[in-house]
């Protein structure tokens, strides 16, 4: 290993050029076994020790079974040879194909999709064909009905529901508005800073080049940008809302959208020295497990800092601590316990619980238009006379829109409507319309009061819990 030569006399000799190389490939090794993952701690499930990746459930029993498969074609070989002599001696077994910690789901290509609907269309119109030559049909009438699996108008072929422009409906609201903004050198005092996490998360994620080695790094990198956005909107209160991820979701077959069909392979977080895996965002993130043990490890890591002349409010799945800046212990705060699985709705609920603790300008920081409709809601119903804001875009695109002026401009009405409308014309779990947008709805809720009367006597009917806020 060390490239040992002997001189002459018999004398090891050792360049330094060689000694030196040696001790990096040596400290090389150590530095990746410090990463592993200690296979003797007390952990149940089925990990990679290097990796830390988690196999899928097909893999586990592939692993599982692969002595039983391998035992059984043994049997059956030697069966076959020296029972049976259907076999020669050297004839081969047939090899076992075993998923392992490297295989991949392979989704269905945009070819394979075109196929499965051409396949349709043919089935569809031999059906057509044979019943044709027994009896004879009106075409017309036949063709006025959905002869597909899935209603065309919700959703494709394959039943992937019709998916909305969202971002046009935030345009459209602002341009209505007048694009209102809210300027904070006006702003009243003290300001309140709400924080979508894992927007923020993905946002800082985007650029691998800027991304640190560890966990750790990682997670101290989230706390600075916290701490950097209450210097920047001079806000003393933080609050980092975030997502719960549930197995059994409405929102499954959205996150399974956005990962492009294509989950990413499941890794445990054990501690701050573990190295993030490659492609952190692409793949990582579009795991769900792993976003709730990335958010679970930020809040553990959160709850050991002490914030800088702010108050930070840090969620955990159903729970809310409260971090202050004279190096107190974390407390829990009871009246923001909730099971909002969506951090979109539950941030209000921090809107709300920041208001009436005497704050009088609460920003609410996310580039999600869910957050700006369900915004107008909240503000128009409950928070009428509150100043808030909602910070959204990047770069030369970044704004804060002032939500209370938006339902100033458009009507307590009509912002009390603007979530009825954005469900009934699609959203991340409602299918929208085939070629039916969103800007022709709000136009015609701006136009005419009976629409808005219409959807306000509905949210009249359907009584909402008051504890919801």
């Amino acid at each position: 290993m060390a490239s040992i030569q002997l001189n002459d006399n018999g004398e090891i000799v050792i360049s330094q050029a060689m000694s030196q190389k040696n001790e990096n490939l040596v400290s090389a090794v150590l530095s990746t076994m410090s990463t592993m993952k200690n296979p003797f701690d007390d952990f149940t499930e089925l990990i990679s020790i290097s990796s830390r990746i988690i196999p899928s459930q097909d893999v586990r029993d592939d692993i599982d079974q692969a002595f039983d498969k391998g035992l059984g074609k043994y049997q059956a070989y030697m069966t076959d040879c020296f029972v049976s002599k259907e076999k020669e001696v050297f004839d081969t077994i047939p090899m076992t194909k075993l998923k392992d910690f490297s295989s991949k789901h392979k989704r269905t290509s945009s070819v394979q999709q075109q196929k499965l609907t051409a396949t349709q269309d043919r089935t569809l119109y031999s059906r057509l064909l044979v019943v044709s030559q027994i009896r004879q049909p009106d075409l017309r009438q036949v063709l006025s009905y959905n002869l597909s699996t899935y209603p065309l108008a919700l959703a494709s072929s394959e039943g992937v529901r019709q998916k909305a422009k969202k971002e046009t409906l935030m345009h459209a609201v602002e341009k209505a508005a007048k694009n209102p903004q809210l300027d904070l050198t006006t702003a009243t005092k003290p300001i309140a800073l709400v924080v979508d996490a894992m927007a923020l998360v993905r946002m800082a994620s985007s650029k691998a080049t800027e991304l640190p080695e560890t966990f750790g790094e990682l997670a101290e990198k989230y706390y600075q940008q916290v701490q950097n956005m209450a210097r920047a909107y001079e806000a003393t209160r933080i609050d980092w809302v975030a997502d719960q991820y549930r197995h059994l979701s409405i929102k499954n077959a959205e996150r399974l959208r956005r990962a492009d069909n294509c989950q990413g392979q499941r890794v445990k977080i054990t501690d701050a020295s573990q190295k993030l895996p490659k492609q952190f965002t692409l793949k990582f993130l579009s795991n769900s497990e792993n976003k709730a043990d990335l958010l679970e490890f930020i809040y553990a890591y959160f709850l050991q800092k002490a914030p800088e002349h702010t108050e930070i409010l840090v969620t955990n799945k159903t729970s809310c601590s409260r971090l202050v800046f004279c190096n107190q212990p974390a407390e829990e705060v009871r009246e923001l316990q909730s099971n909002h699985e969506e951090a979109d709705t539950r941030m209000y609920m921090h809107v709300l619980h920041a208001i009436k603790s005497g704050f009088n300008t609460v920003l609410v920081a996310s580039p999600d238009t869910d957050v700006l409709i369900i915004g107008l809601g909240v503000v128009g119903s409950h928070a009428p006379d509150a100043e808030i804001g909602m910070i959204t875009g990047t770069g030369k695109y970044k704004r804060i829109i002032n939500i209370s002026k938006v339902v100033e401009t458009i009507g307590s009405s009509a912002a009390k409507s603007m979530p009825f409308v954005h469900a009934l014309t699609g959203c991340d779990s409602v299918s929208g319309f085939y070629n039916r947008g969103k800007v022709r709805p709000l136009t015609l809720l701006l136009k005419d009061d009976i629409f808005s009367t219409g959807f306000e006597n509905i949210h009249q009917l359907l009584n909402p819990m008051p504890e919801a806020f």
